[in-house]
């Protein structure tokens, strides 16, 4: 259990610093690198999708515009952060834990 508190801690500082950095980045250091990825994606999903009509079309650009916005992007790296840091720490907290035996 303590294993356990302590990665989440840990887990939820390094959430933060994330968290500082995405913003950093998407916002002062390179702030066209969304309109970048989004430009990716309509390329891919106009090359793979030859049989959408133009209307599946435009739903699934607006689709992956809400998606990959600032305001989504970071929640969804901090739970996700944060999500996987418990597992590790879960596991950890798991194989680390002293096995008392049944004479003590």
């Amino acid at each position: 259990m303590q294993a356990l508190k302590i990665s989440i801690g840990i887990s939820f500082i390094g959430g933060l610093i994330l968290v500082l950095w995405e913003i950093l980045l998407i916002q002062v250091i390179y702030p066209d690198i969304i309109n970048q990825i989004n430009e990716r994606i309509f390329k891919k999903t106009a090359k793979t999708g030859i049989d959408l009509t133009q209307e599946d079309i435009q739903r699934k650009i607006a689709s992956i515009k809400k998606n990959n916005s600032p305001m989504v992007i970071i929640p969804k790296a901090l739970i996700e952060h944060l999500f996987n840091d418990f597992l590790f720490g879960l596991i950890g907290g798991l194989i680390i834990r002293k096995k008392k035996t049944p004479l003590q």
